[in-house]
């Protein structure tokens, strides 16, 4: 990805993603359509900064049996699905940038995913708080915007790795 084009997908994707955290909190829902191309280009360049790497060419095929088995078994929303994709493409991206080890790559992976789950329990407290509401099992918690935060501390690692060589 050549830096014009790497800082337009990064600002589009971050405004992306900044919308979706807003009408998560707000409506319970987000507009997933412009998830599947984001995640569909930030693929691409996962591909390509690995120069077609047989590894990364798993990840990706695991990545997409995953979201058809999170489509197929509702766990979650669809749109929250289309983000787990999305913050596993950037993933990706940043990992190759990064370290190039398959176990850490799983380790960092998950632990980003536990990671949107706490923030995403904090934005549930903060809200049920603010309308004063008693969270319990059956309420509503929005995952999108754990899913949101990730996505941006790559992003922002991604920027801080090409252009200023920072590392991890």
């Amino acid at each position: 990805m050549n830096d014009v084009f790497c800082i337009f997908m990064c600002i589009t994707t971050v405004v992306y993603l900044c919308l979706c955290f807003v009408t998560d909190v707000r409506e319970r829902a987000i507009y997933s359509f412009p998830c599947i191309p984001l995640a569909g280009v930030w693929w691409l360049s996962a591909i390509r900064l690995s120069n077609q790497s047989p590894v990364m060419c798993g990840i990706i095929v695991f990545h997409i049996v995953v979201l058809f088995v999170l489509k197929v078994v509702p766990i979650w929303a669809d749109g929250d699905n289309d983000l787990f994709f999305l913050s596993s493409a950037i993933f990706a991206n940043a990992y190759y940038l990064a370290i190039r080890n398959v176990p850490l790559y799983v380790a960092t992976e998950l632990l980003l995913l536990v990671f949107g789950m706490v923030f995403s329990m904090l934005v549930a407290f903060v809200e049920a708080k603010r309308k004063h509401r008693k969270l319990g099992r059956n309420s509503s918690v929005a995952l999108a915007p754990g899913f949101c935060a990730t996505c941006v501390i790559l992003i922002v690692c991604i920027v801080k790795m090409r252009w200023f060589l920072w590392t991890i």
